[in-house]
């Protein structure tokens, strides 16, 4: 057993010394940066039974997606003060995910599947997470 990554920072990015090394390049962007986000962003509403452990997971979880849009922000932040063009997508909030656990393969088939095929439908990548953006694709984000 092991704690993912994920409980320190949800996304990684660039430092601050790639960006000074490279601002005098007079290029119109720094570089492009692909996010690539292995989840949905939204939260699910769901009723939580009356019962401690069920209550800190629920309320854990819940911290953990939140520290994902933080995450997100920073990173889009750093990007836009920096010039960086940014490309992103993720889960869409409608995906149901198929098996029985996390990590099921028949799951896990379900979501690249799922993926390949909005790939090779000509998905257009964002130019920023959905919360930075001013659409109906962005107001499920807030109101579960």
């Amino acid at each position: 057993m092991h704690v993912d990554g994920g409980v320190i920072t949800e996304v990684s990015g660039y430092g601050r010394l790639f960006a000074e090394q490279t601002e005098t390049s007079g290029q119109k962007s720094l570089c492009t940066i692909c996010v690539v986000r292995n989840g949905k962003l939204d939260t699910e509403s769901q009723q939580v039974p009356h019962r401690v452990i069920a209550i800190v997971s629920r309320s854990f979880s819940t911290l953990m997606r939140a520290h994902s849009w933080n995450d997100l922000l920073g990173l889009y932040a750093n990007m836009e003060r920096n010039g960086v063009d940014c490309n992103y997508v993720s889960m869409p909030h409608d995906y149901e995910a198929q098996g029985e656990e996390t990590f099921d393969p028949v799951g896990r088939k379900h979501l690249f599947d799922s993926g390949f095929d909005r790939a090779k439908g000509g998905y257009k990548w964002r130019k920023a997470p959905p919360f930075m953006l001013d659409s109906d694709e962005a107001r499920w984000l807030w109101t579960s």
